[in-house]
Formats: C-alpha cells, sequence, structure tokens
C-alpha cells in the first residue's frame, strides 16, 4: 500500500472477500497519519483487529514502544529492519510466542504461510 488509507481500504476489503490478512507491517512516519494512528482504526474496528501490526520507524523515542503496545501492535522495529529479525518477529507471532526477545533471530524452524499486508511511503 501507499500510505495508510490504502493500507486501510485494502484490509478492509480482503476481510470482506474473506481473505484477510494475518499480519501488517506499517511505518511510523507515514504522510497524513502515523502507524501509531494506523493502528489505533485497525485495532478499534472488530473486523479488523485480529490482524497482527509491525510497527517500523526510523527513530525509536522513549516512549514508542510502550505507546505501540497499549495500542495492540505486536513488535516495534527499527529501520533498516533485518532480514533474520523480521523473519523472526513473524515467526513468534505465528507461532504465539512472546515477542520481547523479537531482535535475537529466532531458528527457522516453522514455515509461514498467510497474507501480509506491507503498508510504506517508499
Amino acid at each position: 500500500a501507499q500510505d495508510a488509507p490504502e493500507g486501510l481500504r485494502l484490509l478492509r476489503t480482503a476481510q470482506r472477500a474473506g481473505r484477510p490478512y494475518a499480519y501488517a507491517l506499517m511505518d511510523m512516519q507515514m504522510p497524513g497519519m502515523d502507524g501509531l494512528a494506523l493502528a489505533r482504526i485497525i485495532k478499534d474496528d472488530p473486523e479488523l483487529a485480529r490482524v497482527h501490526l509491525i510497527l517500523l520507524s526510523s527513530m525509536m523515542v522513549n516512549d514508542l514502544s510502550t505507546r505501540a503496545h497499549d495500542i495492540g501492535i505486536a513488535a516495534c522495529m527499527t529501520k533498516p529492519v533485518r532480514h533474520h529479525h523480521l523473519r523472526s518477529a513473524l515467526l513468534k507471532l505465528a507461532t504465539g510466542q512472546d515477542l520481547s526477545g523479537a531482535s535475537q533471530p529466532a531458528k527457522p524452524t516453522t514455515r509461514l504461510s498467510g497474507r501480509i499486508l506491507v503498508a510504506e511511503d517508499n
């Protein structure tokens, strides 16, 4: 998705079509609506609330992780995100593991399947 409104539209369209996204990766700094605002909309919508959210940010300010967690974002990651860190976070989400150690790569023992929405402004 090019931006937050398009990402939200895609999430809702997929949900209505019976092919919901399980995960959404979103940038913190998007034009018009930041990642926290988008997350609030997603988590407040009963049809979308089950989507696991990962917030990407080029800067981790002191309370960003706390605010994100309070909204229902599963993980915050600093950009550029390393492939093995993202994979580890997705594997942990898929298997219901605690994400507190998401920065440590998990052994690739689980194969992921499903649909992932990436909302990025670049």
